[in-house]
């Protein structure tokens, strides 16, 4: 966000360089006053977007052309769409690092903007800033610059790999999202979202189900993976009837 973006035209000020920046928004500097002299400002800023994490639905991704399962999905443009994916709308804590899954950031102001605004997006975790995607007039495109002329604003992160991050001595990354005002280290606002490896499927074998693994085995694998990301799978128990073979003078009888 350039800072002059942020008064009027008409003020007759014009904001150099920022110094500073505190959580209530108020950002302090120097610039030039409408009498030419160099002064200190204290400028606050009131459009601070809000930031929530969306998982997007079947009608808004985009797979692979060649429908390779393992190729990250992208996200539609279409801003109809985009804004379906929030009806209704339910809080996402974050996204498993499978390689595929987008995670969908929302940006909104709660007023129109009278000017348009410009942030950058940051990472307190390094190593994500290549899976991000930031939508603009283009289409998306992989930027840190988010500009906003309107209420509403996109990013996404593109499917992560778990081999592609450091999820030593922990299954689970806490990472926060920062957004700056170009030339400040200090974001006006950030939150946190939560990057997990992707879950254990239990499959069993034949004449079997989901109670075949031993305490032992799942106690085993609860000591490396969260309890609720170990799923035992159940498949076609319901359809399963024990019997047995048993030997008569006139052949095998089978009972049911």
């Amino acid at each position: 966000m350039h800072l002059n973006s942020l008064i009027s035209p008409g003020s007759g000020w014009t904001l150099q360089q920022a110094t500073a920046i505190n959580d209530k928004g108020q950002i302090v500097g120097y610039g030039i006053s409408p009498s030419g002299n160099r002064h200190a400002f204290i400028l606050t800023i009131d459009l601070v977007p809000r930031i929530d994490f969306v998982r997007v639905q079947q009608n808004g991704l985009i797979y692979s052309p060649t429908n390779d399962v393992d190729a990250p999905s992208g996200v539609t443009n279409n801003i109809d769409i985009l804004s379906q994916q929030l009806l209704p709308y339910s809080p996402v804590q974050g996204v498993v690092a499978d390689g595929v899954t987008p995670l969908l950031f929302l940006f909104s102001l709660a007023a129109q903007p009278s000017t348009q605004q410009l942030y950058q997006i940051s990472f307190g975790t390094s190593g994500l800033d290549t899976n991000l995607w930031v939508l603009g007039s283009n289409g998306w495109t992989q930027t840190n610059l988010l500009v906003m002329s309107s209420t509403n604003g996109y990013a996404y992160l593109s499917g992560l790999r778990a081999e592609d991050l450091d999820f030593t001595g922990t299954n689970e990354l806490t990472v926060q999202l920062n957004l700056s005002v170009t030339g400040l280290q200090t974001p006006v606002t950030n939150t946190t979202f939560k990057i997990r490896r992707p879950p254990i499927m239990l499959v069993h074998g034949y004449n079997s189900d989901s109670n075949t693994w031993s305490s032992d085995f799942l106690m085993t694998l609860h000591q490396n993976v969260p309890a609720d990301f170990v799923q035992p799978l159940n498949y076609g128990v319901q359809y399963h009837t024990l019997c047995s073979v048993s030997s008569t003078p006139s052949g095998l009888r089978l009972q049911m």
